[in-house]
């Protein structure tokens, strides 16, 4: 869920949700479901839910993504496959643009990651 949750945070990020992110976002949730026990159906709902309360009202939308963000309890590594995972949809289109960029800053800090050490404010 934490995964898709920060998807949707990133795919909207600028307001907009692009086809190559939503590409990016479906790659992303296959290689993880063949790894893992992972209902992607469910993952989908929760990546929809998300991406919706954020179109509906952007800033209650992304607080309350981010509020689900900050209870995550995973380990490093599961913190570490989260903020990869937001960085590929963020750069999926070939632009990892301001708003993008600070979504995955504040992603890293909700899950106690360094964004520079997943390469954030590489440019």
């Amino acid at each position: 869920d934490h995964l898709m949750i920060g998807a949707a945070l990133v795919a909207t990020a600028d307001r907009s949700q692009s086809p190559v992110e939503l590409s990016r976002r479906d790659r992303i949730l296959s290689q993880v479901s063949l790894r893992a026990d992972l209902d992607t159906r469910s993952a989908l709902k929760t990546y929809d839910r998300y991406a919706t309360l954020i179109d509906e009202d952007f800033a209650a939308g992304r607080a309350e993504a981010m509020r689900q963000l900050g209870a995550f309890s995973g380990d490093r590594a599961e913190a570490a496959e989260l903020v990869r995972g937001c960085l590929s949809i963020a750069r999926a289109d070939q632009q990892f643009s301001a708003e993008e960029r600070s979504i995955v800053e504040e992603i890293c800090r909700a899950v106690g990651a360094d964004p520079q050490e997943f390469g954030v404010y590489d440019l």
